[in-house]
This record gives structure tokens, sequence and C-alpha cells, in this order.
């Protein structure tokens, strides 16, 4: 699939911004799409990888992402747990420097992929 090569092929060289904007489009993806085990791999590695690099509207966009990916469709592979604690510490440790709508995308992330 299109989708999954451009994925691959793009996410290392992305920035912060692009990888959480990638994550907010596949969650708005929805049922009818399936990303690839390859591709959700390569997403889920660079999130794992470079979660610290990301700011405050960039890791609430990620959290809302994955929570979305998660419980919409079953056609994503779910993010593995290492992933998960990956963006949550970063969530953690930008809280203090979160603004209320953050604070609620947060929990409600997290309330989500409970």
């Amino acid at each position: 699939m299109l989708i999954d090569s451009v994925l691959t092929s793009h996410l290392s060289s992305s920035n912060p911004q692009e990888m959480s904007n990638i994550v907010w489009a596949l969650s708005r993806w929805g049922r009818q799409h399936t990303l690839s085990e390859s591709a959700a791999q390569a997403l889920y590695s660079t999130l794992h990888q470079r979660a610290n690099e990301l700011e405050t509207k960039g890791v609430t966009t990620v959290s809302w992402g994955l929570a979305s990916m998660s419980h919409r469709s079953a056609s994503h592979p779910p993010p593995p747990p290492e992933v998960l604690a990956a963006v949550f510490n970063r969530m953690y440790a930008l809280a203090p420097k979160f603004t209320p709508k953050q604070v609620m995308i947060g929990i409600s992330s997290l309330a989500r992929l409970k």
C-alpha cells in the first residue's frame, strides 16, 4: 500500500511536529484503511526512540492519536506497552507546561488507553 511505503520512508527524517501529525492523521483514517504490521512497527519504533523530542502540543496530539487509533479501529496494530510508556513518561515530564486543554487531552488519552 502506498501510505505504508511513504510512512516508513519518511519517518526517520520527520521532525517531532511531523511525527505527531502522522499519528493524528492515522487516527482519523478510520476502519476502512488498514495500516500494515511493518508500517505500524516503524511508527511505534520511531515514537519509542524519539518520544523525548516531543513538546507539549506534540505529545498531547500523539497520546490522543494513539488512544483514538486503539479505540476506533482494530485495523491498526495496537501500540506496544513500551511505546505508550515512552509517550506518557514524556507527557508527565511536560505536564507542568500544559495548557488546561492539554491537561484534558492527556487525562482523556490515559483513560481511553487503560
